[in-house]
C-alpha cells in the first residue's frame, strides 16, 4: 500500500510540475514540455555563426503561430559583438537612462517584437522550438535576371527619407546596391556587413508595426525589420515583399520562410513540426 501511494504522489507531483499559473488574467495550463532547442544544439548554433547572419525560430503551441503559413513565425539579425560605444554613435539615442537600459555585448542579435526593435543575447534567442540560421555569401555577385525594386530604388531617392535618416548612409545603400547590379563583386564582411551593422543599430527603439506596411518604416515588424537593414543587396537573392493575405487582409509582406526559400545559405536548421 506504501508503494502504492508513493507512485501515487509521485505521478501527482510530475502533473504538478506541470502546470503553469498567470496572475494577470488569471490563467492555469498545464505545459510539461520544455524548448526544444536544448544547449547543446545553443551552443551548436553559437559555435559557427558569423556577424550577418538571419536567424529564423519557431514556437509550438504559441496562438500566433497559426496564423503565420510556414514553418517559421520570426525573424533576427545576428550583429556579434556590440558595446555601448556602437549603441552611442550609432542608435541617435541620446538619453542617458535610455542608453543604459539597452543591452550590449559579445553575441547579440537584433529583432523586433511587440516591445519594438532590440538587442538580446544570441542564447535569450535561441529559447525556441526550432531555429534556421542563414548566410549571404562571402562574395556577393549579382544574379543575372534581378534588379533593384522599384519601391527601394524610391527610397534611396527620396528627399524625405534623406532628410529623415541623414543622405550619407542611404547614398551609401545606393551605391552597393548599384554596384552589384553592375556586376561588381562585394566583400560581405568588408563592404556589406558594416553598412548593415550602423543601419541596424540606427533603428533601436523603433516602435512594432502591427500593420505590416512595408511601405513605411517609421515601424516594423520582424521580417520587415530584417528586410530594411538589408534592402541594398537582399533583392539579389530574391528577397522583397510580396502580396499575402495576413489576418484577413492583403498586404506586401515577407513571412519568415522567404529568408529559408531565397538564395540565402541554411547554415543550420532543426524544427519540429509545431
Amino acid at each position: 500500500m506504501a508503494n502504492y501511494a508513493d507512485r501515487v504522489l509521485q505521478q501527482f507531483l510530475i502533473i504538478f510540475g506541470g502546470i503553469k499559473v498567470f496572475r494577470f488574467p488569471f490563467f492555469m495550463i498545464y505545459d510539461p514540455r520544455t524548448f526544444a532547442i536544448k544547449g547543446k544544439q545553443t551552443r551548436e548554433v553559437m559555435n559557427l555563426l558569423q556577424p550577418g547572419d538571419i536567424l529564423l525560430r519557431t514556437y509550438k503551441n504559441y496562438l500566433d503561430g497559426y496564423f503565420i503559413p510556414g514553418t517559421f513565425s520570426h525573424a533576427g539579425f545576428y550583429l556579434g559583438k556590440v558595446t555601448d560605444d556602437d549603441v552611442k554613435n550609432y542608435s541617435g539615442i541620446s538619453n542617458s537612462s535610455d542608453l543604459a537600459e539597452i543591452e550590449t555585448g559579445d553575441e547579440m542579435v537584433i529583432h523586433s517584437m511587440a516591445r519594438g526593435i532590440f538587442l538580446e543575447d544570441v542564447i535569450n534567442f535561441c529559447r525556441c522550438d526550432g531555429m534556421a540560421v542563414l548566410r549571404f555569401p562571402h562574395q556577393l555577385k549579382h544574379q543575372a535576371g534581378l534588379t533593384v525594386p522599384q519601391r527601394v530604388q524610391e527610397y534611396f531617392n527620396s528627399p524625405e527619407v534623406h532628410g529623415q535618416y541623414g543622405k550619407e548612409p542611404i547614398l551609401a545603400e545606393q551605391a552597393l546596391a548599384t554596384r552589384l547590379l553592375q556586376g561588381e563583386t562585394l566583400d560581405f564582411a568588408k563592404e556589406v556587413f558594416p553598412l548593415f551593422f550602423h543601419t541596424a543599430l540606427s533603428q533601436l527603439g523603433k516602435p512594432y508595426d502591427f500593420d505590416f506596411n512595408f511601405d513605411d518604416f517609421n515601424a516594423m515588424s520582424c521580417t520587415e525589420f530584417v528586410y530594411f537593414l538589408s534592402k541594398s543587396v537582399c533583392w539579389n537573392y530574391g528577397i522583397q515583399p510580396v502580396e499575402k493575405k495576413v489576418l484577413f487582409k492583403s498586404r506586401r509582406i515577407i513571412q519568415p520562410d522567404a529568408f529559408e526559400n531565397s538564395a540565402l545559405s541554411v547554415i543550420w536548421k532543426q524544427v519540429q513540426p509545431r
